[in-house]
């Protein structure tokens, strides 16, 4: 919150929340997708080999197939400053 402090908020809200996804496939799906469409970038880019994408993308599909997985999505964040 300093940042916004620092840059003239008097004014500040903020929130975060996530999501236990435990009764239905949409978040493992997202996360699939989301690896199956950034996966050759991150090949490209060298942060990923094609063997580690590959690995990265079978696993979120046993993740999404398996009913008994759980997946707790990262937080989405907000802050509201006001000067």
């Amino acid at each position: 919150m300093h940042y916004f402090r620092d840059a003239g908020a008097t004014d500040i809200q903020a929130g975060a929340c996530t999501l236990v996804a435990h009764d239905t496939p949409t978040m493992k799906r997202l996360y699939r997708l989301s690896a199956e469409a950034t996966g050759s970038a991150a090949e490209a880019k060298g942060i990923l080999s094609s063997t580690e994408a590959g690995e990265m993308i079978a696993d979120l599909i046993r993740l999404e197939e398996d009913p008994s997985s759980v997946v707790v999505k990262f937080p989405d964040i907000w802050v509201i400053a006001k000067r």
